[in-house]
């Protein structure tokens, strides 16, 4: 029987011994103080979670290290859709960051990251990596459309989230967005509610022998408003680019181009007198 993944809170001493202020530097420290928080935000990296991997063979690879048949049981706290462009073929053993990519809310209206190496068109809708049968293959599409699910573990019963956990984050390939999206709608419709009111049962498809990702037994949570105060570092979560620093390395590796020899000029005989 496959076991649900249990969250292990992590507690980290935060106290600081602090001097006690005389009573007429209190505004002025403080005022200080949030200065400091709003110069330490612009300082460090947006939180990126921890990412739960699929294996060909129909596991999940959880970020603490267990390996999971699943299902897997969480709530979804947010999602996103990614638009994933590579300069060949995609090799998940090897894998290596895309060329052109988009990060949004809204699939009909993606355009590419700032960040991207080699941005491919001005908006993903008409890019031709984008269509139907531009995929080596003819098949797919050349451009790898994709959900980003930020999740939050069901906690030791089962029965409600852990609201301490840590947000972990999952990608939902192509051949699973239908499904994934038909949930999410059918939630709007019987209970009038998004994901995040819910937890929900995320296994492989059994129909099929690649990991094709199911969405199913939705059971409403108590602690809502708990799931509900992780959505803004869910949504920060969700909005990280991926890193690509690796793609400006390998180019400047390059060995740069032997230069085109030119051909001798020619001397033309004076005429003569």
């Amino acid at each position: 029987m496959a076991t649900k993944p249990k969250a292990v809170a992590k507690t980290v001493g935060t106290a600081v011994a602090l001097k006690k202020p005389s009573s007429g530097n209190i505004i002025s420290i403080k005022e200080a103080l949030a200065a400091q928080v709003a110069a330490n935000a612009a300082k460090t990296a947006p939180p990126t979670g921890s990412k739960i991997r699929c294996t060909q063979d129909k596991f999940f690879m959880l970020p603490n290290g267990q390996k999971t048949a699943g299902p897997i049981v969480a709530c979804i706290l947010d999602f996103g859709t990614t638009h994933d462009f590579y300069a060949g073929q995609y090799d998940s053993k090897n894998p290596e960051s895309p060329i052109c990519f988009a990060i949004g809310s809204d699939p009909r209206n993606m355009v590419p990251h700032a960040t991207s190496p080699e941005p491919q068109f001005d908006n993903c809708q008409a890019c031709p990596n984008n269509q139907f049968k531009s995929a080596a293959n003819g098949k797919g599409k050349a451009c790898k459309n994709g959900r980003n699910l930020a999740l939050l573990p069901a906690d030791n019963s089962g029965q409600d989230v852990d609201h301490t956990a840590e947000i972990w984050t999952l990608d939902v390939s192509p051949t699973a967005i239908k499904a994934f999206d038909a949930y999410v709608g059918d939630l709007a419709r019987q209970f009038g509610s998004p994901p995040v009111a819910f937890l929900t049962e995320i296994g492989f498809n059994p129909d099929v022998t690649f990991p094709q990702l199911m969405f199913s037994n939705p059971q409403p949570i108590n602690s809502i408003g708990e799931a509900m105060a992780r959505q803004a570092e869910a949504a920060e979560m969700l909005a990280v680019p991926p890193d690509v620093s690796g793609y400006a390395a390998k180019q400047a590796a390059k060995p740069a181009p032997a230069p085109v020899p030119r051909a001798p000029a020619r001397s033309r005989a004076l005429p003569a007198r």
